[in-house]
């Protein structure tokens, strides 16, 4: 009886070990029944007679040309021929791939494949196999996706996605039609000889520049939080044009990826965080994030944002800037105007003296809050009273106000946004800069205020400048105002000076001087969420990320890079243990970037981590026969971003010869977790 028991689940057992391989035989062969068709085809891809063979009813239809038009023709030609067909492409990324689907192609063998369209052909019982499959297709200097990839992503209709497809390939078309496009921006001449001569000046040596490869991996992290792939660095060292550096910067900050991490730095400063002591709450928290990655993404104005900010009116849940001046620990009128004044001026208010305090206050005086009967929700107004205000701001400036006839935040707002106030712009500026670089040009970079007159100041009875600044964050302020508060251009204009070009290493008799005037790079650690994305982006896993307080209990979807979470209440242990900001004050030393006995723990220690570092060679690699100095070369460029030099690869060829052979296999493992617990790693430089 038992036997009959047992000899279905053995029958049931074999059955799925025969269906297992079957799938296994057709993902080697897409269409069995034309194997000889499918070898002839591949044979004339190789030989460059096609870029596209079509087999149908034991017949080759081969067709030449670039990228996804030869499948596009052989659609549009009238004949169906796509509709069950076996096809052999040169190349099939997601783009194809629709084409593909929506053609009605049976089977498909791509020579190259991207892992999103073998994905998306298997989505819709495409049978698939390739002869080399990549993570994505990358455009012709291999600095990013393609054009023809980025107009389908996140298309998961084929026929949406076709049209898409061919919308985009008329735009490309008319932008040939109309010329050669005008070479990038390569950042304001003006600036860049300032800084030269200051170098000059203080006699310092020609600024040495930094090597492609550590320029390619600090502009990629500082402006997308992720590391550049082996591909994206070996066309870069590839591209020998002289314009190489400039057209980088234009695509990065065009990226959607820049704007993900311009909103992760503005929800820090601007305090967007759920759960005490801000309270923002879930609802508002996706509106008010949402509404700074648009803000990046359009490149909205700077000067427009901060207005908008600071007089917006109604329901936090459907008016994302109200969120703003929610987002403080101390609503008073008082801490409104201690949070503003940080933010948008780079101001500590609490370090000026009370008048002062009282009189920035006097601005917010009037703002009013009512609760509605949705949960949580908050009307912010300003109240209806009459009343007469007398504000002050810190450079000196003294208001009388009669409201609610004048707004006085619309009043405040004007004296913020002024070209002639002497904090706005150097404020942010400084800020950016300090993103950048790792230090501002005024350091606290967000305390830009003179203290009160004290020494020779107090007995001459005269104050101080209102704001400390230095000639360079000065000219820069200037250019910012005059490029009308664009934030891309703030960005295009450092990201192209000598500064943020310059290497990390000088003389050591002129380390400190050339480190105060940016003659250098300075070394500094990844941001927490850029250091996690970035151990994601090596290891192909990512960790997950959730609320600590069930107001709603949170938990993010796999895979979502730390720079994307909007809010300041979800994260995790390493996040945390790294120095990620809490957005509790705006304030930037809130995210900590010292390397600490903690964080070396953990990453010496971790199960976790050892087990993810440990399938990174076999992830890179598989069980294919690779040189061991080819190996050498594809880890340290996938983790350090560049070629090792001469004298590491001979050190890790000699001690991999020198193990018995039934050891060199966790050989890799141990060099991939060597190179992720450096120092180099953890920084940029």
């Amino acid at each position: 009886m038992s036997i009959m028991k047992t000899l279905p689940r053995v029958l049931l057992l074999f059955a799925a070990a025969f269906a297992a391989r079957a799938a296994f035989a057709a993902e080697k062969t897409p269409s069995p029944f034309a194997a000889k068709e499918v070898a002839e085809a591949r044979r004339l891809i190789r030989e460059n007679r096609a870029e596209c063979v079509v087999i149908r009813g034991g017949k080759l239809h081969v067709k030449r040309g670039r990228g996804v038009m030869p499948l596009l023709e052989f659609r549009d030609g009238g004949k169906d021929l796509l509709k069950g067909a076996t096809v052999v492409d040169k190349v099939i990324g997601r783009a194809a791939a629709a084409v593909l689907i929506a053609g009605g192609a049976r089977a498909v063998h791509g020579e190259t494949m991207s892992e999103d369209a073998r994905a998306f052909l298997r989505k819709h019982g495409i049978r698939t196999s390739c002869g080399k499959l990549v993570p994505r297709i990358l455009n012709a200097n291999r600095s990013g996706l393609c054009p023809l990839e980025q107009s389908v992503a996140g298309i998961d209709d084929p026929e949406l996605a076709v049209k898409a497809l061919r919308k985009r390939i008329a735009e490309l078309r008319a932008k040939a039609k109309a010329g050669p496009a005008p070479p990038p921006p390569r950042g304001d001449p003006g600036f860049n000889a300032l800084l030269r001569k200051r170098w000059k000046d203080a006699g310092l040596t020609p600024v040495k520049r930094a090597t492609d490869e550590e320029f390619l991996r600090r502009a990629k992290l500082k402006l997308t939080g992720r590391p550049p792939m082996p591909e994206e660095v070996r066309a870069f060292l590839r591209d020998k044009s002289p314009d190489k550096r400039a057209r980088l910067i234009e695509g990065l900050i065009r990226s959607p990826r820049f704007a993900d991490m311009m909103a992760m730095r503005y929800a820090q400063t601007f305090r967007v965080k759920s759960e005490f002591p801000i309270n923002m709450w879930p609802n508002a928290v996706q509106l008010f994030h949402a509404y700074l990655r648009d803000a990046a993404a359009r490149d909205l104005a700077y000067d427009v944002m901060a207005r908008e900010l600071l007089t917006s009116s109604g329901s936090n849940f459907r008016k994302p800037q109200v969120n703003f001046l929610r987002g403080h620990a101390d609503r008073t009128p008082e801490g409104v105007a201690r949070g503003v004044m940080l933010s948008l001026a780079g101001v500590r208010l609490e370090k000026l003296p009370e008048r002062d305090r009282k009189g920035v206050a006097a601005f917010f005086s009037r703002l009013g809050r009512k609760d509605t009967d949705e949960w949580k929700e908050e009307i912010v107004f300003t109240l209806p009273q009459a009343a007469r205000i007398e504000a002050r701001t810190p450079d000196g400036k003294s208001f009388t106000i009669d409201a609610p006839d004048t707004e006085p935040r619309e009043v405040f707002a004007a004296w913020l946004t002024s070209p002639d106030n002497p904090y706005f712009a150097r404020a942010f500026v400084n800020r950016m800069w300090f993103w950048l670089m790792g230090r501002g040009f005024v350091e606290p970079a967000d305390d830009l205020a003179s203290p009160p007159p004290s020494g020779l100041w107090a007995i001459l009875k005269t104050a101080p400048p209102p704001v400390r600044s230095t000639p360079e964050l000065d000219a820069l302020a200037e250019i910012f105002k005059k490029r009308k508060y664009r934030v891309r251009e703030l960005v295009r204009i450092i990201c192209n000076s000598p500064a943020f070009n310059a290497g990390w290493e000088t003389n050591d008799a002129e380390q400190l001087r050339a480190a105060e005037l940016f003659a250098v790079y300075p070394v500094h650690r990844l941001e927490p969420e850029v250091f996690v994305d970035t151990l994601a982006a090596v290891t192909g896993s990512s960790d997950r990320y959730r609320s600590v307080i069930p107001e709603p209990f949170t938990i993010l979807p796999p895979g979502t890079p730390a720079v994307k979470i909007a809010d300041g209440s979800i994260s995790n242990g390493v996040l945390d243990n790294f120095g990620r900001s809490p957005r509790d004050s705006g304030a930037l030393d809130e995210t900590r970037l010292r390397i600490t006995s903690s964080q070396r723990q953990w990453l010496m220690n971790s199960n976790i981590l050892f087990w993810r570092l440990r399938r990174v060679p076999l992830q890179r690699f598989g069980k294919r026969k690779i040189d061991p100095a080819r190996r050498i070369d594809e880890i340290y460029l996938l983790i350090l971003a560049r070629h090792p030099t001469a004298e590491e690869r001979e050190l890790l060829l000699r001690r991999f010869r020198e193990l018995p052979k039934a050891r060199r296999g966790s050989f890799w493992g141990d060099v991939v977790w060597a190179l992720v617990n450096s120092r180099e790693f953890m920084m940029y430089h």
